[in-house]
Protein backbone atom coordinates (compact mmCIF):
# COMPACT_ATOMS: atom_id res chain seq x y z
CA UNK A 1 0.00 0.00 0.00
CA UNK A 2 0.94 3.57 -0.33
CA UNK A 3 3.30 5.23 2.53
CA UNK A 4 1.71 7.74 4.41
CA UNK A 5 -1.37 8.60 2.04
CA UNK A 6 -4.70 9.39 3.87
CA UNK A 7 -6.22 9.80 0.50
CA UNK A 8 -9.38 7.17 0.23
CA UNK A 9 -9.06 7.32 -3.84
CA UNK A 10 -5.48 6.09 -3.70
CA UNK A 11 -5.62 3.46 -0.73
CA UNK A 12 -6.94 0.81 -3.14
CA UNK A 13 -3.90 0.49 -5.12
CA UNK A 14 -0.81 -1.58 -4.28
CA UNK A 15 2.26 -0.66 -3.96
CA UNK A 16 2.96 -2.64 -7.12
CA UNK A 17 0.51 -0.74 -9.19
CA UNK A 18 1.86 2.72 -8.46
CA UNK A 19 5.48 1.02 -8.58
CA UNK A 20 4.86 0.19 -12.39
CA UNK A 21 3.23 3.46 -12.85
CA UNK A 22 5.99 5.44 -12.24
CA UNK A 23 7.96 3.62 -14.31
CA UNK A 24 6.01 3.65 -17.20
CA UNK A 25 5.79 7.50 -16.84
CA UNK A 26 9.04 7.59 -16.94
CA UNK A 27 9.50 5.68 -19.82
CA UNK A 28 7.09 7.79 -21.58
CA UNK A 29 8.77 11.02 -20.67
CA UNK A 30 12.57 9.71 -21.46
CA UNK A 31 10.67 8.38 -24.82
CA UNK A 32 9.30 11.82 -25.77
CA UNK A 33 12.99 13.92 -24.70
CA UNK A 34 14.90 11.39 -26.51
CA UNK A 35 13.00 10.34 -29.66
CA UNK A 36 10.76 13.38 -30.49
CA UNK A 37 12.34 16.16 -28.90
CA UNK A 38 9.23 16.54 -26.88
CA UNK A 39 11.14 18.61 -23.91
CA UNK A 40 8.68 20.22 -21.79
CA UNK A 41 6.27 17.58 -22.01
CA UNK A 42 8.95 14.84 -21.58
CA UNK A 43 9.74 16.56 -18.53
CA UNK A 44 6.06 16.43 -17.25
CA UNK A 45 6.42 12.49 -17.50
CA UNK A 46 9.28 12.40 -15.46
CA UNK A 47 8.19 14.76 -12.97
CA UNK A 48 4.69 12.60 -12.19
CA UNK A 49 7.00 9.36 -12.11
CA UNK A 50 9.25 10.94 -9.00
CA UNK A 51 5.98 11.95 -7.57
CA UNK A 52 4.21 8.43 -7.65
CA UNK A 53 7.58 7.11 -6.66
CA UNK A 54 8.39 8.76 -3.81
CA UNK A 55 5.29 7.44 -2.22
CA UNK A 56 5.62 3.54 -2.74
CA UNK A 57 9.18 2.73 -3.40
CA UNK A 58 12.47 5.35 -1.39
CA UNK A 59 14.94 3.53 -3.33
CA UNK A 60 13.09 3.76 -6.70
CA UNK A 61 12.36 7.21 -5.93
CA UNK A 62 16.21 7.93 -5.55
CA UNK A 63 17.07 6.28 -8.67
CA UNK A 64 15.47 8.50 -10.59
CA UNK A 65 16.60 11.54 -8.75
CA UNK A 66 20.14 10.48 -9.67
CA UNK A 67 18.85 9.57 -13.74
CA UNK A 68 16.84 12.08 -13.94
CA UNK A 69 19.84 15.09 -14.27
CA UNK A 70 21.84 12.39 -16.39
CA UNK A 71 18.68 12.19 -19.00
CA UNK A 72 18.26 15.95 -19.20
CA UNK A 73 22.18 16.76 -19.71
CA UNK A 74 22.46 13.69 -22.72
CA UNK A 75 18.81 15.69 -24.05
CA UNK A 76 20.60 18.79 -24.03
CA UNK A 77 24.06 17.63 -25.21
CA UNK A 78 22.46 15.99 -28.23
CA UNK A 79 20.68 19.01 -29.53
CA UNK A 80 23.39 21.01 -29.06
CA UNK A 81 25.66 18.67 -31.48
CA UNK A 82 22.46 18.09 -33.45
CA UNK A 83 21.76 14.66 -32.44
CA UNK A 84 18.04 13.28 -32.31
CA UNK A 85 14.82 13.51 -33.61
CA UNK A 86 14.17 16.87 -35.24
CA UNK A 87 17.68 18.14 -34.87
CA UNK A 88 18.64 20.19 -38.21
CA UNK A 89 16.00 18.17 -40.40
CA UNK A 90 13.88 21.18 -40.72
CA UNK A 91 11.43 20.29 -38.40
CA UNK A 92 11.51 23.57 -36.50
CA UNK A 93 12.35 21.94 -33.14
CA UNK A 94 15.28 23.74 -31.59
CA UNK A 95 16.42 23.85 -27.53
CA UNK A 96 15.68 26.78 -25.66
CA UNK A 97 15.84 27.75 -22.27
CA UNK A 98 17.45 25.41 -19.60
CA UNK A 99 16.62 22.24 -18.32
CA UNK A 100 17.78 22.09 -14.81
CA UNK A 101 15.55 21.67 -11.69
CA UNK A 102 12.83 24.54 -10.84
CA UNK A 103 12.63 26.56 -13.83
CA UNK A 104 9.35 27.56 -14.80
CA UNK A 105 7.66 27.34 -18.52
CA UNK A 106 7.13 30.77 -20.65
CA UNK A 107 3.76 31.40 -18.75
CA UNK A 108 5.26 31.36 -15.43
CA UNK A 109 4.14 27.99 -14.48
CA UNK A 110 6.97 25.55 -12.57
CA UNK A 111 5.55 23.21 -15.91
CA UNK A 112 4.43 20.42 -13.35
CA UNK A 113 0.89 20.90 -10.95
CA UNK A 114 0.64 17.65 -10.03
CA UNK A 115 -0.61 17.11 -6.18
CA UNK A 116 -0.37 13.81 -4.83
CA UNK A 117 -1.77 12.87 -1.25
CA UNK A 118 1.24 11.85 1.43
Amino acid sequence: MLRGTESDKWKSLSSFEVEWLASKCWNNGAKLMINFNQLVTGKLWLNVSLKLSDLVNEELHKQFELMYPQLIESVKEDLEVGVGAGAGDGSGVEFEGSFEGGESNDDGTSGCDIELSR
